[in-house]
């Protein structure tokens, strides 16, 4: 029933603002799963997911170039935010900050219509991924012997 437990963390880890903040605490914790396939196994869903915004993203993006008219749409406020962020930071600061505080998917599927290209939008995206998920398994890995000494 592992292997059961193994799929459940690859799919969890592909959905946006659950992925690697919540499926990596509960594979260590409260399937005690060892550390190091939980988080390759977090890492590969999440990265996949990553790699599907990105088309799906490219090609909405795409299809709503051959439609648009001249009138704003509802989401400039959300891309003028996005290109702040882009102005300040980067696309790695955006990556960082976007992964940490939105989603990994919502921020590449942010970052897409910016004009960053689809490469270097997987590679920041994907390289704060596996950042934060190493980070939230040492802290995983520590919690659970502070939860394990309390009881």
């Amino acid at each position: 029933m592992v292997i059961v437990e193994y799929i459940s963390l690859f799919l969890l880890a592909m959905v946006p603002m659950i992925e690697y903040m919540i499926t990596i605490p509960a594979g260590i914790i409260l399937m005690q799963l060892h550390p190091v396939p939980v988080t390759l196994i977090v890492i590969a869903g999440n990265v996949f997911s990553l790699l599907l915004f990105i088309i799906v993203g490219d090609r909405i993006l795409l299809f709503r170039s051959r439609f648009r008219r001249s009138r704003p749409d509802a989401g400039e406020e959300r891309k003028e935010r996005f290109r702040r962020y882009y102005d300040k930071y980067g696309a790695i600061g955006l990556s960082f900050i976007g992964c940490f505080f939105l989603s990994s998917q919502l921020t590449v599927a942010g970052m897409i219509p910016l004009g960053i290209s689809r490469q270097r939008t997987f590679f920041w995206g994907s390289t704060a991924v596996v950042v934060y998920a190493v980070l939230f398994t040492f802290l995983s890995v520590f919690a659970e012997g502070w939860v394990r000494g309390m009881f």
